[in-house]
């Protein structure tokens, strides 16, 4: 199975919970799910999961194969 990059512009409760869903069924390593979000506590939450927190939507989406928003 391939290795995809996974990103979430946004990450409320809704993304969240997808990204974690994922990645706690081992569907995605946790180093394959990027995020995007200008909320620092959604940062911290998803960085505590060991999520990518991207910088910018322009490296999100270098980095990601697909995006979701």
């Amino acid at each position: 199975m391939k290795e995809y990059k996974l990103g979430f512009i946004g990450c409320g409760h809704m993304g969240f919970a997808i990204a974690k869903g994922i990645k706690d069924k081992f569907l995605l390593d946790s180093n394959n799910i990027y995020i995007y979000d200008i909320n620092t506590d959604i940062q911290n939450k998803c960085s505590n999961e060991g999520f990518i927190i991207s910088e910018d939507l322009e490296s999100l989406c270098n980095k990601s194969e697909i995006v979701l928003s």
